[in-house]
């Protein structure tokens, strides 16, 4: 039979404001299913059932964003249920370090190298993936891939490159 709120001790109560927010490690994912299990604790003694995965979505895209086992994140847990826990956060780790400390920089970087950034304070777009980069700010637009360029600018366009061929 369940107790009222009025029937828990002070201790219990407690133990359930301290569960209403927790840190936890993902330990298991399951991509296909788009479920996640996190262990919590100070020793990740822990570990919950499958989760839902967070998503990132607005009125005109949905973003996928793969997770990875070892990512730190925030659990909200109603009630001070772990069972009922919602993932709604994440955060950097000495394992899972941020990839810059530029406050002006907005920046995707994956595992392989590949990265897109947009500094706000230069009003600069930059992709790479390799040897190339595509370059484009308020005034022009710079493409360049193993020692060959392309740039687009108000006085016209140049190219630059071993062999140029034009059709």
């Amino acid at each position: 039979m369940s107790r009222s709120p009025a029937s828990h001790s002070a201790a219990e109560l407690l133990r359930l404001i301290h569960n209403l927010v927790r840190l936890g490690t993902i330990a298991e994912v399951d991509h296909s299913a788009r479920k996640l299990r996190v262990q919590v604790g100070r020793a990740g003694e822990i570990t919950t059932a499958w989760l839902d995965w967070p998503v990132e979505m607005g009125r005109n895209y949905r973003r996928w964003r793969p997770l990875r086992k070892g990512q730190q994140v925030v659990l909200s847990c109603p009630g001070g249920d772990l069972v009922q826990a919602k993932i709604t956060g994440m955060l950097y780790s000495s394992a899972l370090s941020a990839p810059s400390d530029n406050p002006d920089l907005d920046l995707i970087e994956f595992d392989d190298g590949a990265r897109f950034q947009y500094d706000s304070a230069a009003h600069e777009y930059i992709a790479e993936t390799g040897s190339s980069r595509v370059t484009m700010d308020r005034d022009r637009i710079l493409l360049s891939s193993n020692g060959s360029t392309l740039e687009l600018d108000e006085s016209g366009i140049r190219l630059n490159g071993a062999e140029i061929h034009l059709n």
